[in-house]
């Protein structure tokens, strides 16, 4: 009997023994998750301690401090399939008279109130929509990679005209004197009328049936009776708009790259005509013959742009800011991307978007980079900039605007009456100096004798 009783208090004890070491090992575990966990928020004394885990802003470009970058999403635009795990959007915005209008690979081309990002219309279209749209009279005009091009009301939407052509559209259409010029991927240029949509003519491919093309089209540009068009061949031709007949021919791209079209939409500024190459050459060529003045290896399928008195062009991954007389380079900047988009200029900013991940501006005198963000997938078309934002459709859909400002710096606050005091005294000593001057001398007269 006290064997058995003596058995069950050892057990008892045993068992005790065991409930603790649970406890304490219990105990032990919380402990050190709780300090493995790290937490969401730390003080700024607590920050300087985890550098590897919070962004070390002293080490950063000063330029990111002169600059306030705010992001709104306008929209989210209709998806072309559900199971599309690879998105892509080649259209860029155009910005007019209050409006923004964009298409999408859907088949939907929208117009936007901005900025408030209200959406007005849309209209659908028979095929994807990968390329920018042109205003003109009241009419905004888009082309589809169908073949299609359509004739839209600004305000309303409503079909006005549309004209099947013979392959995709790629580029944006140009609004000249009444006429439409558009160019299509088998390299024929069309002249239409730009009220009922009738052709006037319409030019042969260059050289062979279809071309190549790295990501769309090269669009037209107009000077002095010319329309100016870059082909898949290599080549930037002037074509007279009387009759579509062609006065010269110039070959930029090298034959002996993997490829060489002429990608990029011709720039007309100053007394030449620029357009860049993919094999990566920049050119400025004469626009009565075609005589080239000089080339630089700042080129890509990129277009070219102006502001300022300087030139902006991107390819391989690279921005560049270049002298429109003599194709110097003032800077260079290597985003560290394998393909970014065309500049777009703003005041005292050039804004790019990469085709992977991120948005990016550069301070257009240094070429110092200002802000980067992050938008998901990249996009495939260029940004804009249009009274101080900038706007990008990213390749899942979603079209954003960024405000772009210069940071004020906050300097001590000055009394109301101090300042009118300092006012008032620079006005009277202004008015003083002027009477002074003004003031004819006169000399004392002698006293007489009465």
């Amino acid at each position: 009997m006290a064997s058995g009783k003596g058995l069950h208090i050892r057990l008892s004890a045993l068992l005790l023994s065991l409930v603790v070491a649970a406890g304490v090992c219990a105990i032990r575990v919380g402990v050190a998750e709780a300090a493995v966990k790290t937490k969401k928020h730390f003080t700024s004394q607590e920050s300087l301690r985890r550098r590897d885990k919070y962004r070390n802003y002293r080490l950063r470009s000063p330029a990111y401090r002169r600059w306030k970058v705010n992001k709104d999403r306008i929209s989210k635009l209709k998806k072309s399939s559900f199971w599309n795990r690879r998105p892509y959007q080649f259209s860029t915005p155009l910005a007019v008279e209050g409006k923004l209008f964009v298409g999408c690979d859907a088949g939907v081309f929208y117009a936007y109130q901005i900025p408030r990002g209200k959406k007005l219309w849309k209209y659908r279209t028979e095929g994807p929509i990968q390329s920018q749209a042109e205003y003109f009279g009241g009419m905004v005009f888009v082309g589809d990679a169908k073949g299609k091009i359509y004739a839209l009301g600004a305000d309303d939407g409503e079909l006005r005209w549309s004209a099947r052509l013979d392959t995709e559209i790629l580029a944006a259409p140009l609004a000249v004197g009444g006429r439409l010029y558009v160019s299509t991927m088998s390299g024929r240029l069309y002249a239409l009328d730009a009220v009922s949509g009738a052709e006037y003519w319409h030019t042969e491919p260059d050289d062979r049936e279809l071309g190549f093309s790295v990501r769309g089209g090269a669009a037209p540009a107009y000077r002095g009776g010319l329309i100016y068009q870059g082909t898949s061949t290599g080549n930037l031709r002037a074509i007279r708009e009387s009759d579509g007949s062609i006065a010269w021919v110039r070959k930029l791209g090298n034959i002996r790259q993997m490829i060489y079209d002429v990608d990029s939409t011709p720039l007309m500024y100053g007394g030449n005509v620029y357009a860049a190459s993919a094999d990566g050459a920049l050119y400025a060529l004469s626009p009565a013959d075609g005589t080239v003045q000089w080339v630089s290896e700042a080129g890509g399928v990129d277009d070219v742009h102006v502001h300022h008195g300087r030139l902006y062009s991107s390819g391989g991954g690279k921005l560049f800011s270049l002298d429109p007389l003599t194709g110097q380079v003032y800077w260079e900047q290597d985003l560290d991307r394998p393909a970014i988009s065309s500049p777009a200029l703003g005041e005292g900013f050039v804004a790019v978007s990469s085709t992977t991940d991120k948005i990016f501006l550069v301070e257009s005198d240094t070429g110092d980079l200002c802000y980067d963000r992050y938008i998901r997938k990249g996009s495939l078309g260029d940004p804009i900039v249009h009274d101080g934002r900038v706007y990008v459709l990213s390749n899942t859909g979603r079209l954003y605007s960024f405000k772009v400002g210069r940071r004020v710096k906050k300097g001590k606050k000055r009394k109301k009456d101090e300042v009118e005091a300092e006012v008032k005294v620079e006005v009277e000593d202004e008015v003083e100096a002027k009477d002074g001057a003004e003031a004819p001398a006169v000399d004392e007269a002698p006293q007489g004798k009465e």
